[in-house]
């Protein structure tokens, strides 16, 4: 079986185990004969949330540093001439 999908989301306020701050995850393996999904406990989530911290932080600067860039360039741009 290999990893299909691993989906971490914040628990909502009508879910059992909220509380602010809390995520649930679950691990969705799948094979030849079918697919299974696993809903990971709230203590390993949190082990999971602290194992890709810094690397979620680290691709959103990357992100929004290329997004800036982005608008400084366009902002650079001559005015478009209106078509007449």
């Amino acid at each position: 079986m290999k990893i299909a999908s691993l989906n971490i989301s914040e628990r909502q306020t009508y879910e059992p185990g909220y509380r602010p701050n809390a995520y649930k995850a679950t691990i969705k393996y799948k094979g030849n004969y079918g697919e299974v999904t696993v809903n990971l406990t709230p203590d390993l989530t949190t082990k999971v949330m602290r194992v890709i911290a810094d690397e979620l932080v680290a691709a959103s600067k990357e992100i929004a540093n290329d997004l800036t860039k982005e608008i400084i360039e366009h902002a650079a741009l001559p005015p478009a001439e209106s078509a007449a």
